[in-house]
């Protein structure tokens, strides 16, 4: 289980905003996220979940606003260091 807060950015037209706006601009949100990962060998995948708030009146006028996001990650372990078994052998 893998907790994440990221700062992102997030592309605003005036149609997700209610006309709030003229033209699009992109603008920075603040993304908490929560995720589960499972590997096998080197290959990992996970499945990730969070929410995008972007600060004030904007992010009130989002249509996004309070809506969950679903992600997917794929992953492969290129370095690793050695790994010591139990009877003390190393691995790589």
């Amino acid at each position: 289980v893998l907790f994440g807060i990221g700062i992102s950015t997030v592309a605003i037209t005036p149609e997700s905003v209610s006309n709030y706006i003229d033209k699009a601009t992109t603008i920075g949100a603040f993304s908490p996220s929560l995720g589960v990962v499972y590997s096998y060998e080197s290959f990992q995948i996970g499945l990730f979940s969070g929410y995008d708030f972007i600060p004030g009146e904007l992010g009130k006028k989002w249509v996004f606003r309070n809506k969950p996001w679903l992600g997917l990650g794929l992953g492969f372990i290129i370095f690793q260091k050695n790994k010591t078994t139990i009877s003390g052998t190393q691995t790589q």
